[in-house]
């Protein structure tokens, strides 16, 4: 337990002393892999341990993310973007009406400008995103502060993890599968991406589901919703869950009349931006229909479509992403079948991350709470492997093109796939065998 405590602590040090991960690829990876190394024999310690002190892991992780609070963003540039927008709010603008190259906020500009990241789009954060940005700025806080924030906001994380491993009557101690992973110590610490804020607000939604809190529930999923927009397909899981009895039970909106405080919450932060006419979602659009990057299903369906005459075709583009919709609507259907809406929420999450036509690495902090509910082979490992989509950025720095390597893409999908299919198969596998009939000692 000490050693895996150890090298998990060294490996957040390393990291520190890197300097500019993204000039360093290599080192980063030397020094995640030494910190998976803690983590796994962690892992095994919470397997064959009856009990493991929850003040150790937590501390564990508190000193984890304190050794990369301090340092530079360098893996990624969001978190200037998240400043430019809490600064233009704090000027009374509207974030969503100006790209940060338009005229009209060139007035704002100061040193840091030059590291916002697609300057040409407007912004693509919801509200409860921006007046966190806001707040930060308006109170003097920079990349520190706006960091400080998000580890609080992880905080909350952890705590609503607990409670459901409470609920469900299991080991408190599996908290460390989320609690000493490298990658959100790299993504929220280290980087200070604003997913921290949206995934606190749907885990402690998903506590308060589970506790029977069902109108907290639906005003922390709205918040979550308006944090990032991802968590709005959780909402069939709650439909689900409030489900009641009958054989119209499936359409009955009753039960589910808590989710109208959703809709509420959602629509009023939209229409605080929306006095002025702006268009809330310009960015947003050119997100969705242009970005790609280290897809996995995406790309093979993009590659199947694809006028192979074009070097970007983007009519398959489009065509892709329906397609790609498509096969999230039919697992939303299967997944339907549990009533759990932890699972299914942790399900739908997942298949979006995999079928989605951009996976960056903080994608998956979206996963990581969830295994310590469900530790699955398979997001384990993707959850380290996904770190190679960082190499990347070696090829950038040397030629300014953003081409992911294929090895590193098949290094990510190819283990994750294998064990999916395993577990599927064992699945299947234990549900065809029939029960045994009772012998007649046991009558």
């Amino acid at each position: 337990m000490w050693l895996a405590a150890l090298l998990c602590v060294l490996a957040s040090i390393g990291l520190c002393t890197v300097g500019n991960l993204a000039d360093h690829v290599g080192q980063m990876w030397i020094w995640c892999l030494v910190g998976l190394t803690g983590y796994a024999l962690g892992a095994w310690c919470v397997r064959h341990t009856t009990r493991l002190p929850i003040s150790v892991i937590l501390s564990v992780a508190v000193i984890m993310r304190l050794a990369l609070l301090t340092t530079e963003p360098t893996l990624s540039d969001d978190i200037y973007r998240y400043l430019w927008d809490g600064r233009v709010q704090n000027a009374g603008i509207n974030p969503y009406a100006y790209a940060p190259d338009d005229p009209s906020v060139s007035h704002l500009r100061h040193e840091t400008w030059e590291q916002i990241n697609h300057r040409q789009v407007p912004t693509v954060y919801p509200p409860l995103a921006q007046w966190m940005f806001a707040i930060v700025v308006g109170i003097g806080g920079g990349v520190l502060g706006l960091k400080v924030a998000l580890l609080l906001c992880e905080a909350v994380v952890v705590y609503a993890v607990l409670g459901l491993l409470g609920f469900r009557r299991r080991d408190p101690g599996w908290i460390l599968l989320y609690a000493w992973h490298p990658l959100p110590v790299l993504e929220i610490a280290g980087s200070g991406h604003v997913d921290a804020l949206s995934v606190a607000a749907l885990m402690a939604s998903l506590l308060w589901v589970v506790r029977s809190r069902r109108g907290w529930a639906a005003v922390a999923l709205g918040a979550a919703i308006l944090s990032k927009l991802i968590p709005a397909m959780c909402a069939a899981a709650y439909w689900r869950h409030w489900q009641g009895s009958g054989p119209w039970s499936w359409f009955d909106p009753r039960p589910r009349a808590p989710l109208m405080l959703t809709i509420g919450v959602v629509a009023a932060g939209y229409a605080l931006f929306m006095t002025d006419g702006t268009d809330l979602f310009r960015g947003l659009q050119t997100y969705a229909l242009k970005w790609r990057f280290n897809d996995g299903v995406f790309a093979l369906v993009y590659e199947v479509l694809r006028d192979r005459s074009l070097k970007w075709d983007d009519g398959a583009l489009l065509v892709a992403r329906q397609v790609c919709a498509f096969l999230w609507f039919g697992i939303l259907i299967w997944a339907l079948r549990w009533r759990d809406p932890v699972r299914i929420s942790f399900c739908l999450l997942g298949a979006y991350i995999v079928i989605s036509p951009t996976v960056h690495p903080w994608y998956l902090i979206w996963v990581l709470p969830f295994l310590p509910l469900f530790p699955r082979p398979a997001w384990v490992v993707w959850s380290w492997t996904i770190l190679l989509s960082y190499e990347v950025l070696t090829g950038y720095r040397l030629t300014g093109a953003w081409e992911p390597a294929s090895w590193a893409l098949w290094a990510q999908y190819g283990p994750f796939f294998l064990l999916l299919a395993l577990e599927l198969l064992r699945g299947w596998r234990r549900a065809s065998v029939p029960p045994e009939r009772s012998s007649a000692s046991d009558v």
